[in-house]
């Protein structure tokens, strides 16, 4: 971020610095050692951004977030509609984008397989049992992991049997899978190292087509996902979120 013109990290380095561990570039040690680890092509990775904006986009017109949004005047107009999701991505647009670091052997994270940077807020209200009020849903369990620094992007793979085991459930019994989708790459690796079903995960609140705001409360992690839980009449549902899941280790 910009600080009087002059540029400076907006939140303090997590780790000591190494070559597959930089600090401030979650391109590499969310997205790329996570697809090298699992064995992800860039295809793969296209696809699942494609499959996350076409989702969004059938979502927004389909009006399952209008009871989520709260419309805002603001001096561009009156803001009632994520803007993040694009109507015209393709499979060959998304190929045809540079990676973000090309200096880089095979390297192959790009801003179409990656999420957004956006602004966002949320609010979330929390009412007594004698109030009566249905519940939205019922944590089962959860879990929190600490993975090393170049690895940061698997650990919802550590992160979901730990959840799971703690509630006496198995991946069987999930039916759907809120996987932080920061970098497509992070949620194909997770499909692929727990076998899960791609149907079966991330739903329509995932960032690659919404973007991530910048130090986003959690409420605006949790909406959409309830609100899909209920859409899909859902028995059981795991969701990892990066609070919840596992920061890198310091080392």
């Amino acid at each position: 971020m910009q600080v009087d013109g002059d540029w400076v990290d907006w939140f303090p380095p997590t780790h000591p610095d190494r070559p597959d561990a930089p600090n401030m570039d979650m391109s590499i040690t969310v997205g790329w050692n996570a697809a090298v680890k699992a064995g992800v092509t860039r295809e793969e990775m296209d696809a699942w951004a494609l499959r996350s904006h076409r989702n969004a986009i059938a979502a927004i017109d389909e009006g399952r977030f209008k009871e989520e949004i709260v419309p805002i005047d603001t001096p561009h107009g009156l803001f009632s509609v994520d803007e993040h999701p694009r109507r015209d991505t393709s499979m060959e647009k998304l190929a045809a984008l540079k990676p973000l670091h090309p200096e880089i052997e095979g390297f192959s994270i790009t801003a179409g397989n990656a999420c957004g940077a956006n602004d966002g807020a949320a609010a979330l209200t929390i009412a007594s049992d004698r109030l009566g009020l249905p519940a939205l849903a019922t944590i089962r369990s959860w879990a929190s992991v600490g993975v090393d620094p170049a690895i940061t992007g698997l650990a919802p793979v550590e992160a979901i049997p730990k959840a799971l085991g703690r509630a006496g459930l198995s991946v069987a019994d999930v039916n759907l899978f809120e996987i932080n989708e920061a970098f497509a790459a992070m949620c194909v690796a997770t499909i692929k190292l727990l076998d899960l079903h791609p149907k079966r995960s991330t739903s329509a609140a995932a960032a690659a087509r919404w973007g991530i705001p910048s130090r986003r409360p959690e409420p605006g992690c949790s909406s959409p996902w309830c609100t899909n839980c209920a859409a899909a009449a859902a028995g059981s549902a795991s969701r990892r979120c990066a609070r919840a899941a596992g920061w890198a280790r310091r080392r």
